[in-house]
């Protein structure tokens, strides 16, 4: 069934590509999609907006997880419904209720958060996204100063990969300015660790290593469609 699915979606997205069950695209050091997490209750799924910072050695290892997942370098944001809570889509709604899937779809296609899918997007629009997603973490209740540390860090790649040092810089001032907010809860100690190493190594990032491991990332990924992140 999710065959037909992902088939479906993918009608109204057809430059994303099917892989290990989700809808990608690799924009610029970013892969970017649709994962479909199925409920553990029942026949029925959530669409994600889902993707990260090619950095991770192991993203088609994270990409397969049919859950919800906080790792080194990635986010998912699950769709709302117009109740502001998640939609859930029953698989016979696939044959039953079109309508219902559609409106899902039309959601998808103009959410406020969302980077768009299927086309090159600026590098303000990029990075205008991860302060959203900041602010969508607090409205919802799932921030913590684990998932701060993780936008930051991916923020920080972005830039590095792109050789943008100068903001590379702002951004880690920015971070120690606002070191307080990293003990606002024991997720950051407990997940990231000691916030004056994790800004050491923020600092020390080999920029050229950087960009080959996201590169060669990318070539693993050759499958999927490729567009460029604009200056």
């Amino acid at each position: 069934m999710m065959k037909k699915i992902i088939k479906y979606w993918n009608q109204s997205f057809p430059t994303l590509k099917p892989k290990y069950g989700n809808l990608m695209e690799t924009i610029g050091p970013l892969i970017l999609g649709i994962k479909f997490i199925k409920s553990p209750y029942g026949e029925d799924y959530v669409p994600f907006f889902y993707g990260g910072v090619l950095w991770d050695h192991d993203y088609f290892q994270v990409i397969k997880y049919q859950y919800e997942v906080l790792s080194s370098s990635f986010f998912n944001i699950g769709l709302l419904n117009n109740k502001d809570s998640r939609y859930f889509i029953d698989f016979s709604d696939h044959e039953s209720n079109i309508q219902y899937v559609d409106k899902a779809i039309s959601l998808f296609k103009n959410h406020d958060i969302f980077i768009p899918l299927a086309c090159n997007v600026s590098l303000d629009k990029i990075l205008a996204f991860f302060d959203d997603y900041h602010n969508y973490l607090i409205k919802w209740g799932e921030y913590s100063s684990a998932k701060l540390a993780l936008i930051y860090e991916m923020k920080n790649l972005i830039l590095l990969y792109y050789n943008e040092k100068k903001l590379s810089s702002q951004l880690l001032d920015e971070i120690k300015k606002n070191r307080h907010r990293f003990y606002l809860d024991n997720s950051f100690e407990r997940i990231v660790g000691n916030f004056d190493l994790w800004i050491n190594s923020l600092e020390n990032i080999d920029i050229k290593d950087l960009q080959s491991n996201i590169n060669n990332n990318k070539k693993t990924a050759k499958s999927f469609v490729d567009y460029e992140i604009l200056f």
